[in-house]
């Protein structure tokens, strides 16, 4: 039909002037005027790998390009991007310290790509501090949250959940880091805001009984804590994405125990309304996304059909408690392995997964396009040369 076609507008390739491997981590793109973000890390022949963020206008016009290397020259790897409410761009990652490992970098552009700010945080464990999501409130602030070796008052904590929040200036306004039970490994993989600047994050926490339990945590806008819930595992839970309704104020940790994964739907005071399970479908989760407007949550990860990995998404309606909509599995030109590695939807309901699929003797982009119903209107591939791998983010 006429409203399956769909054409490539633009590529653009950017080499590093370390002529090596570059490696994007983040796309963003600004729904008003269509401009487009990307962040990721390149290596730099004389100061190691840099965090390198580019703006392309909608026309894929280059805007700007920006590099932070870190203090002193090393690694310095971004893993997370987001826009604060007045058209700032915000990454986080990780970044070489002088004697302090590896600290969380936060860096804060404006929308002409001027530098604002960057923050360094170092833990009380002088250890390797990796920061690896970031969210933005109605305030301009932004809340990041990763992992973080720690002490207190000279006993080892080993890895806390670090959860930081700055203003829209760059200060600091709070540190949490949180100890499970356990005293031994937590960290931190997703944060979320919700309409009261409220924040939330879920990760991990090792309990003494259970193992890696998945766990989230709420905490009001001045940093204390409100609430700690766990969901007990069989020694393999994390939390890997969480997220918040404004329809309904509900927020959302999607997690995965062992190759189960499950949808988990607390309240704004933490009671647990609702859980949903994929029962083992998806043998590895990578993607999740909220369609606040039709009560959907798509979940996106691999699933092994004869002996292959293929891509899958699921939809669940959140407004029947999580109720399974539909799925789908798919397959490739040549029945090889098709890795998905993220999804997104419009405003229209459509939803859009995009991944590594192999072809004849390579692996290229491919994208895929559904509607709410779950039908697949269109696919499209990309190969620049014809041969290799292409891995999307």
């Amino acid at each position: 039909s006429v409203h399956a076609q769909v054409t490539q507008s633009w590529v653009k390739r950017y080499n590093g002037t370390g002529f090596s491997y570059d490696e994007p981590r983040k796309i963003l793109v600004n729904k008003t005027n269509g401009d487009v973000y990307v962040t990721g890390k390149s290596p730099n022949s004389s100061s190691g790998d840099d965090i390198i963020t580019i703006k392309y206008n909608q026309a894929g016009v280059q805007q700007w390009l920006r590099s932070y290397n870190g203090v002193p020259s090393g690694w310095d790897d971004p893993a997370d991007m987001v826009f604060d409410n007045l058209g700032g761009i915000i990454i986080t990652g990780t970044s070489k310290g002088h004697t302090s490992g590896y600290d969380c970098v936060t860096i804060k552009y404006d929308y002409n790509g001027n530098l604002k700010w960057v923050k360094r945080y170092n833990g009380t464990g002088n250890g390797d501090d990796k920061c690896l999501a970031i969210t933005a409130d109605l305030q301009g602030g932004v809340i990041v949250t990763g992992v973080s070796p720690g002490k207190f008052a000279g006993t080892n904590t080993y890895d806390d959940i670090i959860t930081i929040k700055y203003d829209y200036f760059g200060n600091q306004e709070w540190v949490q880091r949180y100890n499970g039970p356990g005293n031994s490994l937590e960290g931190g993989n997703s944060v979320v805001t919700d309409d009261n600047n409220d924040v939330y994050v879920t990760g991990y926490i090792i309990s003494p009984n259970t193992g890696y339990d998945i766990v989230t945590i709420k905490y009001a806008m001045e940093g204390n804590i409100e609430w700690v819930k766990t969901i007990p595992t069989a020694g393999a839970g994390s939390g890997y994405k969480i997220l918040y309704s404004r329809k309904y104020s509900e927020i959302y940790t999607i997690g995965q125990n062992g190759s189960t994964t499950g949808i988990f739907c607390y309240g704004y005071s933490g009671n647990l309304k609702w859980q949903s399970s994929d029962f083992g479908a998806l043998t590895k989760l990578k993607g999740a996304v909220l369609d606040d407007k039709y009560s959907m949550i798509y979940l996106t990860g691999v699933t092994i059909q004869n002996g292959t990995y293929d891509y899958m998404i699921i939809g669940y309606n959140t407004y029947v408690n999580g109720g399974q909509s539909w799925f789908d599995i798919y397959d490739g030109y040549v029945s090889g392995n098709d890795l998905p590695e993220a999804i997104t939807v419009d405003n229209n309901g459509s939803i859009f997964l995009t991944g590594e699929s192999n072809g004849s003797g390579t692996s290229d982009y491919t994208t895929l396009k559904y509607n709410l119903s779950g039908t697949r209107l269109w696919e499209k591939r990309y190969n620049n040369s014809g041969t290799g791998t292409h891995i999307p983010v």
